[in-house]
């Protein structure tokens, strides 16, 4: 009997625990739960670039707005080297990154980090590649 009171018991307990985390979801979490390794299918149009960015591992962002430095992979103090595409074209800088994609959709944003996801690029993704889709 106490087997099986201790199984009751346990089976209450995860199911509170599920039950309680899926009604505290808030809009973090849903924005985390798009990204599926390193890609974020359809970002909230309300959230802006920087936001977005904030959100995938391995990313670190100094300020806010088209003058955030974006570093991927790096502890660089300077310069952000992180090489910026959208829609398959090359971007100078993220300020112009930002100024291009504010206020657009987006079907995606993809942040490469690995040396077999940026060997692609060569030395333009070597500190990192974010590529973005436009709609």
């Amino acid at each position: 009997m106490n087997k099986w009171l201790l199984f009751i018991c346990f089976t209450w307990i995860i199911t509170s625990c599920s039950t309680t985390s899926n009604t505290t979801n808030s809009s973090d979490d849903q924005l985390k739960s798009r990204i599926k390794g390193n890609r974020m299918m359809n970002p909230e149009p309300s959230v802006d670039l920087v936001g977005h960015l904030r959100k995938f591992s391995g990313v670190r962002i100094n300020g806010q707005g088209r003058s955030a430095q974006v570093f991927i992979r790096s502890q660089n103090k300077g310069e952000s080297k992180v090489a910026f595409f959208v829609d398959g074209k090359q971007m100078y800088s993220f300020a112009d990154t930002y100024v291009l994609v504010s206020g657009t959709k987006l079907e995606y944003i993809e942040v490469l980090k690995d040396p077999g996801d940026v060997a692609f690029y060569g030395v333009r993704g070597s500190e990192g590649v974010i590529n973005i889709k436009t709609r």
